[in-house]
């Protein structure tokens, strides 16, 4: 499941919020190093030049959950009735 607090109510990822699912990689959140087809050498039997080289490459497969490396259903304090971001008091649990 991915969260995604949009403040401004504009249906995009703004800058400023948040590294959670902006739709790219950022340093921090895990990715596999498997070259910018995506795909492991192991699978199609050979390494395009950006496998293995220890850096994020465009086209990569990334989880984007932000750099704390936790989607928000997995967070402490996620709100399961998924009212985050509503702009309203939903109930006293809201300020924990």
């Amino acid at each position: 499941m991915y969260v995604h607090i949009d403040y401004n109510d504009n249906d995009i990822w703004d800058e400023g919020e948040g590294t959670e699912n902006n739709n790219k990689w950022d340093l921090g959140e895990f990715y596999y190093d498997v070259g910018s087809d995506g795909l492991d050498s192991i699978i199609i039997g050979y390494a395009d030049i950006y496998e293995d080289n220890s850096q994020y490459d465009l086209g990569e497969p990334c989880y984007d959950t932000g750099i704390d490396g936790l989607y928000s259903n997995q967070e402490i304090g996620f709100n399961l009735n998924g009212t985050q971001g509503n702009n309203q008091f939903d109930g006293s649990g809201e300020l924990n």
